[in-house]
């Protein structure tokens, strides 16, 4: 069986209305950590992965333009060209724009054009790569989330502590620059990912001023916990770019910035939640 046949027989799925990513990822209710736009350039790319993908069928571009906006309500141009769908995908959102190469997906699963469901998931996946674009297909031909520890840093976000808000302002920040368009400042964000540390750090000690070390030695922590901490405070001293300027281009690589920012956001948590109980402890006493 060729690879074609095979990525068809073990994808032969349809979404209901309420798996639609939009409605899947919650797009139409809350405020989101992701980004609320795609790079200038996104769309053009997507014509150019929808022109390729078509060539591998004799079917034309008109019945998957149908299908699309069938699915979604949208009021057909016509010609039903790539030229016109693009069009239309400018005058979304951006959750709209993805929720319709989702479905671009799934109408070449279902109709079986294997090559070209195959075909457009790589390209699809190389546009989101070469933009940074935190969404990726999976398997199953849905768009997953790129980062996927995205929930330690969302919950250090909407559940620290008020007392510890600085550091909370401190992650927002490293986490907008890991998103900033249409290049990320990854040196930054990893610097102000640790600033996030620090703060919560000497809030929760309760000291005015100090060293790092000294500030950690209030917390009471188990010494390798502590060695940990100072290994990434460490990080924002000596990696070039980070704590310090230089005149090349930094040297922090996307996945070091990711691995910093959720390390980072992990421990503030930990952190929020060690001032939360000795708030409480303090309010019983």
């Amino acid at each position: 069986m060729s690879r074609g046949a095979i990525f068809y027989e073990e994808r032969k799925l349809k979404m209901e209305p309420k798996d639609l990513f939009s409605r899947r990822r919650g797009f139409d209710k809350p405020v989101t950590l992701w980004e609320d736009q795609l790079p200038e350039n996104f769309v053009d790319g997507v014509r150019n992965v929808l022109d390729e993908a078509f060539t591998f069928t004799s079917e034309s571009f008109e019945g998957c333009f149908h299908y699309v906006s069938l699915r979604l309500g949208w009021e057909k141009p016509y010609p039903l060209s790539t030229y016109q769908f693009i069009k239309l995908l400018r005058s979304r959102a951006w959750h709209q724009v993805l929720t319709a190469l989702e479905l671009v997906f799934e109408y070449c699963i279902l109709n079986g054009l294997p090559i070209s469901a195959l075909r457009f998931q790589e390209n699809m996946d190389y546009l989101f790569d070469v933009g940074h674009i935190n969404w990726h297909f999976d398997n199953n031909g849905r768009l997953v989330k790129r980062v996927e520890n995205i929930t330690v840093i969302e919950k250090a976000l909407s559940e620290t502590v008020e007392s510890l808000a600085t550091a909370r302002e401190h992650l927002k920040k490293a986490w907008d620059l890991f998103n900033k368009r249409p290049e990320a400042d990854l040196p930054n964000c990893a610097l102000e990912a640790v600033k996030a540390v620090e703060s919560a750090a000497l809030i929760v000690s309760g000291k005015k001023k100090g060293t790092f070390k000294e500030v950690l030695q209030e917390l009471g922590l188990h010494p390798a916990l502590s060695l940990g901490l100072e290994k990434i405070h460490a990080y924002r001293g000596d990696e070039a770019g980070v704590g310090h300027g230089k005149a090349e281009l930094p040297d922090v690589t996307r996945e070091e910035a990711e691995l910093v920012l959720t390390v980072c956001a992990a421990i503030v948590t930990f952190l929020s939640e060690m001032k939360s109980k000795r708030e409480a402890s303090n309010r019983t006493e």
